[in-house]
């Protein structure tokens, strides 16, 4: 944290941040942002490359009364799944099961675009699941979703 990028405007002030990492400055982000989880671009290799090898994650989360069903893409499954855990945790939650396919980044693009369409957006209060999640009963529908789409399970430890 370097301080405030403009006036004060509650949550949505922007804030100035460093990597100390990467030496890498940004001021885009806002303090409601910043406590619901935020990384470098850099530490998150600059976001999905879909001309690399893409992985679609399906997890159930739970925090003993609430479970939801998540899921997103990434190119660094290991890095993007221990962030949830990170942000998961901050909010009660813990990831109960997890599932990982890979194929071609553009495949896992359109596969994850498609259960943006086909199931019920369940918005969660928690950074990396406002649009990628729904119902926790629909868990093994978009598990049965993505493997018809996705033949390839990979294993990784995460």
């Amino acid at each position: 944290f370097q301080g405030f990028d403009r006036d004060w405007i509650g949550s949505h002030t922007k804030i100035n941040l460093l990597c100390l990492e990467h030496n890498h400055r940004w001021s885009s982000t806002t303090i409601n942002s910043f406590y619901s989880g935020t990384s470098c671009e850099f530490c998150s290799h600059n976001g999905f490359k879909a001309e690399r090898i893409g992985y679609l994650y399906v997890l159930l989360a739970n925090n003993g009364s609430e479970r939801f069903t998540g899921y997103g893409i990434t190119n660094v499954p290991n890095t993007r799944l221990k962030k949830h855990r990170q942000v998961l945790a901050k909010h009660g939650f813990w990831i109960e099961e997890t599932n990982l396919y890979c194929d071609e980044g553009r495949v896992v693009q359109e596969v994850e675009r498609a259960l943006l369409t086909a199931f019920e957006k369940v918005s969660q209060n928690v950074a990396g699941f406002k649009r990628e999640s729904t119902h926790w009963y629909n868990y093994e529908d978009v598990l049965d979703f993505v493997e018809v789409r996705l033949a390839t399970r990979c294993s990784i430890e995460v």
